[in-house]
């Protein structure tokens, strides 16, 4: 989502704040994302949020082959 001239610089945890803030603001329950297993970085950001880590499975996209992904959901109050 950041290119990695830019991590670092709060750019992703101000794009999640976003995410939820909207997803809150239309009454949504779940905020539900992914990352690609080697996405280390990412996966390590969306925990320290507070998203949990729901699992991983192999998934195949044309951008990247069959890869495994980490699947991550983020409960929203009700």
């Amino acid at each position: 989502m950041v290119l990695p001239e830019y991590q670092g610089d709060g750019a992703a945890t101000a794009a999640l704040d976003e995410i939820i803030k909207l997803a809150a603001d239309k009454k949504k329950k779940a905020v539900r994302l992914d990352a690609i297993g080697t996405n280390v970085p990412a996966q390590k950001l969306y925990e320290k949020y507070g998203f949990v880590n729901c699992g991983t499975a192999q998934e195949y996209y044309e951008s990247t082959g069959e890869t495994e992904f980490v699947f991550y959901e983020y409960v929203l109050a009700e």
